[in-house]
């Protein structure tokens, strides 16, 4: 045998299929996609090692033996490649094909082995000279038949995908058997004299071998890596182990002359113990150098757990997993999306990285992608979306979201077993898909930091308890002050009501007498005064007692006009003008007097506030008027500064202020709405105020709204 280019390309082509073969077989043997291209792979090496042994010329069987060896190889390439496409695309589609496939491949083995196929096989200086048979056109149309059915579904795969790494997974396989095809078909031209079809076999193996490495063909990318890396420095150190006993055990022999074994076995195990730190140095060493990123990633896994127990802000936890993601594992864009407490919606709380997202995006509790997680519990890729019956009915709207947010996998944040949001992770700037490592260590990630986020919402949940419970207690302390003060009115009350019954009736006794004109006036004038101030004092008498709810038929008029004798005086001295207007054709109503009352001056109170704030003269306009439904509408509106829309929503919120500290409670409107709500009625604000009284076009109105209670009318005295 005389080595040539004709030997070298097939016995190169068995070696390279070989390997891919031996690592296949050791990666997930049980799979049922690996068992199908481990056999492509040993049909492309029995055609290939069979060309080698027909053109050696090694003492044994004729070159035409070989050559039948050979085709049967060739013959099960082609059905082998269109059952691994469909299992790698994972379709149902040409099944019915596949069995047309083997039972053919039966009959053109026969032929094969009759001599139907090729005869008089001859090998003459590195030349074959051979005889085409009658078999030869059904067992090209056969070869190239399956073959270009495998190719046109993967074409289809290529076109159809979006994802960059599945195309790559696609492409090199696909250019390999293309490289194929056209090898076999100098088999039918003079050419085929010479190995080209072999030839052809080595590229497409290279091929294969680049798409498992950088695009994860089978995902045995890390077995291949590690495997051969590995190797080398426990190839070292193993040679230096033996060296060290062999060493040892020769001088023994050489100075002791006994006992060498029981003494070679503890050179061993001490040997041993010695050599194991630097393997593991070594190991660590190969990690560093080829596995980078999975050393980093287990880097940041471990700082992050650390990190995510002690951070209680949800922004800056999210914040901070998202830059170090984006910088250990080099990806473009990254995203965090966590429901909400108050509404089932998903919303996007962070980013980070090359991103071009301007938009919010909201997903809905049962949007799709949202669903699929809730019942999966995984991680998701981009390419998936695109071949998984659950994503075949996006809206238009749905992908186009999808779209915009680039992400190349998605990750549920699940606390026990409830999905509260998602880690969004975009393509990386290398464009390699990630690896089944890599989604363990990201899913691992994903469950502390979901861990994490509940721990933080409970932080601030219960901030917000020791902050309701804070305000609760200033309000027991205010509700003790108001008590003291009540009882302090009620006495002075008192003290005021016995000299003010002595100017009254001396008044009236004087304006019996004879005094003159100007005497008699000025004595009405104090008449008049002594009279109000008794109302007054009979008012805050009123008002500071303790009053068991009770509804009575009244005239809301009579309500708004007492509660505004209350405040009338302090509204004047403020510098603020009270105007009414009152229906006077306005119905009687069944309510609580006293309840009123308290609504009506906890809204003057905060009119006067607001007014007061703003500066300048205010003016507060009451009025009553019949509302629609049979009801009675009472509005007060003030030309303060308004109510904030931001704010407009929670004014009825127990606790809720924007007085300093000491100025309000929070409860006033509350207690109000609690009121209205007992009398069946309505309360609501608006701002500005829809007159537009106030030249700034802000001020503020509340209108109450309360129902009709069909009685007598009350007379009016």
């Amino acid at each position: 045998m005389e080595w040539s280019i004709s030997l070298a390309i097939p016995l190169l082509a068995v070696l390279c299929y070989s390997v891919l073969l031996v690592l296949v077989l050791r990666h997930n043997p049980r799979s049922r996609l690996n068992q199908v291209f481990a056999l492509y792979l040993l049909s492309m090496a029995t055609w290939s090692f069979g060309c080698f042994m027909m053109r050696a010329g090694l003492p044994g069987p004729r070159p035409v033996f070989w050559n039948r060896f050979m085709i049967f190889g060739l013959l099960a390439v082609a059905v082998l490649f269109l059952q691994f496409v469909r299992l790698f695309l994972a379709v149902r589609s040409y099944r019915t094909w596949v069995y047309v496939g083997i039972a053919l491949y039966v009959v053109l083995a026969a032929a094969n082995a009759a001599g139907y196929v090729t005869r008089n096989v001859e090998v003459s200086n590195g030349v074959l000279q051979y005889e085409i048979g009658p078999a030869v056109v059904p067992v090209m149309l056969y070869g190239y038949l399956f073959s270009g059915l495998g190719m046109y579904k993967l074409l289809r795969a290529h076109q159809q995908s979006k994802d960059e790494a599945y195309r790559n997974r696609i492409k090199y396989p696909l250019a390999g058997v293309v490289l194929v095809s056209l090898g076999l078909f100098t088999d039918l031209t003079p050419l085929g004299r010479y190995p080209i079809d072999i030839a052809m076999n080595v590229p497409n193996a290279v091929l294969i071998a680049y798409a498992i490495l950088r695009y994860q063909l089978l995902d045995i990318t890390l077995a291949i890596r590690k495997g051969l890396l590995y190797s080398i420095p426990t190839t070292v150190i193993g040679v230096g182990y033996f060296l060290a006993i062999l060493a040892a055990e020769k001088a023994l022999r050489t100075f002791v002359g006994y006992q060498v074994l029981l003494v070679s076995l503890f050179v061993a195990a001490i040997t041993a113990l010695a050599v194991q730190p630097f393997r593991d140095k070594a190991q660590l060493w190969v990690d560093r150098l080829f596995f980078r990123e999975k050393y980093d990633a287990q880097l940041m896994l471990q700082d992050l757990s650390k990190l995510a127990a002690s951070i209680l802000d949800i922004n800056r936890l999210t914040s901070l997993l998202l830059d170090r993601l984006t910088a250990t594992m080099h990806i473009k864009g990254a995203y965090v999306i966590l429901k909400e407490k108050e509404n089932p919606q998903f919303h996007l709380i962070a980013r980070k990285g090359q991103t071009s997202l301007e938009q919010e995006v909201i997903f809905r509790d049962d949007h799709p992608l949202v669903r699929w997680m809730a019942s999966h519990k995984g991680p998701l890729a981009r390419h998936d979306l695109d071949v998984l019956p659950q994503f075949k009915g996006l809206w238009v709207e749905e992908r186009e979201d999808l779209d915009r947010i680039e992400a190349e996998l998605f990750i549920p944040l699940l606390v026990r077993g409830e999905l509260i949001g998602m880690l969004i992770l975009g393509p990386k700037l290398s464009e390699a898909a990630y690896s089944p490592d890599e989604r363990l260590t990201l899913t691992t990630l994903a469950s502390q930091t979901a861990v994490a986020i509940q721990n933080a919402w409970l932080y601030s949940d219960l901030e917000a308890n020791v902050e309701e419970l804070k305000q609760m207690q200033a309000q027991l302390l205010q509700t003790e002050k108001l008590s003291a003060l009540g009882g302090m009115i009620a006495g002075v009350a008192h003290e005021i009501n016995n000299p003010l019954t002595a100017v009254i009736g001396y008044s009236q006794l004087l304006q019996a007498m004879d005094l003159g004109s100007q005497v008699h006036h000025d004595l009405g004038q104090i008449l008049e005064a002594g009279l109000r101030v008794k109302r007054i004092v009979a008012n805050l008498l009123d008002f500071s007692r303790q009053h068991a709810p009770r509804k009575q038929y009244l005239d809301m008029n009579e309500v708004v006009s007492s509660a505004l004798e209350l405040r009338v005086h302090d509204l004047i001295n403020s510098g603020i003008h009270v105007q009414t207007d009152l229906d006077t054709d306005l119905p009687s109503t069944m309510a609580d007097r006293h309840q009123l009352q308290q609504v009506l001056i906890n809204i003057i109170n905060n009119a006067q506030q607001a007014m007061e704030e703003k500066g300048g003269p205010g003016v507060l306009t009451v009025t009553t008027r019949r509302g629609e439904d049979n009801t009675i509408l009472v509005s007060i509106q003030d030309t303060g500064p308004g109510i904030p829309p931001e704010i407009m929503g929670r004014i009825f919120d127990p606790f809720f202020t924007t007085k300093e500290v000491g100025k309000g409670t929070g409860l006033g409107l509350s207690v109000s709405y609690g009121i209205v709500q007992e009398h069946e009625g309505r309360i609501w604000a608006e701002s500005p105020a829809p007159s537009g009284i106030d030249d700034d076009g802000q001020g503020a109105t509340f209108f109450i709204q309360l129902p009709v209670r069909e009685s007598a009318r009350v007379d009016k005295e």
